[in-house]
């Protein structure tokens, strides 16, 4: 072997790290193509990680780069032809692939997305116009029948709070509410580039359809029927360098748009460069003073001592109180009576029943089957009371904001701890930035008050309007997550201060 000790002592490294992650991370399921990794002090030297049949990851050290044959290789600096809309709703690349086709002309309407003068020959895009009917606050179009796509990466929600990566190689692998896609046209390229918008009220999204189409699926901002004088509904950019099309194609979408700056227009805060601890998976909503100063004391002895610190979930006043409040407020259980006696006899075996349906056949079903039916139906009757106490003994969902100070754990009189070791929440940031040092501390707030909103109680206490709405998920995102047909805000409602003059 050729490479020096040094590199063999990076590849190691490398290798030990890609191994744990993947293997306990179970992302190897989402390779389908090798991912190759270089050391630029040997560049004639790669790592090859690639998934085999035992589902395990095999890492390859070749002495040398294998050769690979330059034909059909689209050369990155060399240019492209424009990409069209042509009268026939073929959307295509001059003297090149056609991309999409069958998109109707009576919807859409192709706009070069920059000025004559400013077209460049690496990346060429166009904005397509639609304007959708009045009268309703979802719409579906169809976007055509994708021709030409030799792998794509979408960028799709996954449940209600999260977005992912999902790879594959034909419109049939376009998830619900993707909200990126980039596609290599053809081996080696051309690569294409399609971002739905948030434009004239509507959001827009990408999935395959029914039809065996594309869709865009738009949703008003507001949940409300809004006119429509025609609107921005999707970016699409072709070019022969993936990172150039990226780059310059979030750039012509920030510049229209003009709804956000993309990073090289940003000055970087300084946090971005002093380590940071957040206290979520430490504590979860069982964070106190003591804990987080053990835990900051703890991470600067090992030689990492953080800078920023995040107080996540857990030091506001909410409703209704937790069990951690109950106990140290020494609150009582009420006495049950000769009937609760007998029925908590017969509950736990009924409980036990509707846990073993939820799980075996409730939590995975897909919205409209037979067990989502089921399940949903006896959530809002037989079981909401059994589902409220679970939800308000094991999670903090059922709760909702019922003050603005910080709850008992973080005040110096409080009857939370019996040791003495109370801090209130000034005194806590004073010693974490005088005691050890820290620059910057945050505190985790949802923007709607809480997980379920703001109480009412604390709506009349301040005189503002609460308004308890219960939830009504649309069908996609039942698709998409059908759980959220029976959770807390379906069943019981959310909490919104929905007058304006409240909010400012």
């Amino acid at each position: 072997s050729s490479f020096t000790s040094r590199s063999k002592m990076r590849f190691m490294i490398a290798d030990i790290v890609l191994s744990f992650v993947l293997l306990t991370a179970d992302i190897v399921e989402a390779f389908r193509t090798p991912i190759v990794i270089r050391d630029k002090a040997s560049p004639g030297l790669r790592m090859v990680v690639t998934k085999i049949d035992s589902g395990n990851v095999a890492v390859m050290l070749p002495n040398e780069r294998s050769s690979q044959s330059s034909a059909g290789k689209v050369n990155p600096g060399s240019a492209l032809g424009r990409l069209e809309l042509d009268k026939e709703g073929r959307l295509q690349i001059t003297d090149g692939p056609t991309i999409m086709e069958n998109l109707s002309p009576a919807t859409w309407k192709g706009i070069s997305a920059v000025s004559d003068e400013e077209v460049g020959e690496s990346v060429s895009s166009l904005f397509l116009h639609t304007t959708l009917p009045e009268g309703s606050a979802q719409h579906a179009l169809s976007l055509g029948s994708l021709v030409s796509c030799n792998k794509l990466l979408a960028c799709a929600r996954l449940t209600r709070y999260w977005m992912g990566p999902l790879f594959g190689d034909s419109a049939e692998d376009i998830p619900l509410d993707t909200q990126f896609l980039l596609m290599e046209t053809s081996e080696n390229g051309p690569y294409t580039l399609m971002l739905p918008l948030v434009d004239s009220g509507f959001r827009a999204s990408l999935e395959y359809g029914d039809d065996k189409e594309m869709e865009v699926i738009f949703y008003s901002e507001s949940g409300d029927a809004v006119p429509s004088t025609g609107m921005r509904a999707v970016y699409v950019a072709v070019g022969a360098d993936p990172f150039e099309l990226l780059k310059t194609g979030f750039r012509q979408v920030a510049d229209s748009i003009g709804s956000f700056r993309t990073l090289d227009q940003k000055v970087l805060p300084s946090s971005v460069n002093d380590f940071g601890w957040c206290t979520w998976d430490a504590f979860y909503s069982k964070v106190n003073p003591s804990g987080i100063l053990k835990g900051v004391a703890a991470l600067r002895d090992l030689g990492v001592p953080p800078r920023n610190l995040i107080l996540d979930d857990g030091w506001q006043q909410v409703a209704p109180h937790s069990p951690e409040w109950k106990e140290a407020k020494g609150v009582a259980k009420e006495n049950s009576g000769v009937l609760s006696r007998l029925l908590n006899v017969v509950l736990p075996f009924l409980a036990k029943l509707a846990n073993n349906y939820y799980e075996n056949y409730a939590r995975r079903a897909s919205h409209g089957s037979l067990p989502n039916y089921i399940w949903t139906f006896l959530s809002k009757t037989v079981l909401k009371s059994g589902i409220w106490d679970f939800f308000d003994s094991e999670t903090d969902f059922g709760r909702q904001l019922d003050g603005f100070e910080p709850n008992h754990k973080f005040q110096s009189e409080s009857d939370f701890d019996s040791d003495g070791s109370n801090m209130s929440l000034t005194e806590l940031v004073k010693e974490l930035k005088t005691g050890l040092n820290m620059k910057r501390v945050y505190c985790w707030h949802a923007l709607h008050g809480y997980w379920r909103g703001v109480s009412s109680d604390l709506g009349r206490s301040i005189d503002i309007d609460v308004n308890q709405v219960i939830s009504k998920p649309t069908e996609r995102l039942l698709r998409l997550e059908p759980q959220m047909g029976f959770d807390t805000i379906s069943l019981f409602g959310v909490g919104l201060i929905t007058n304006k003059p409240d909010l400012a």
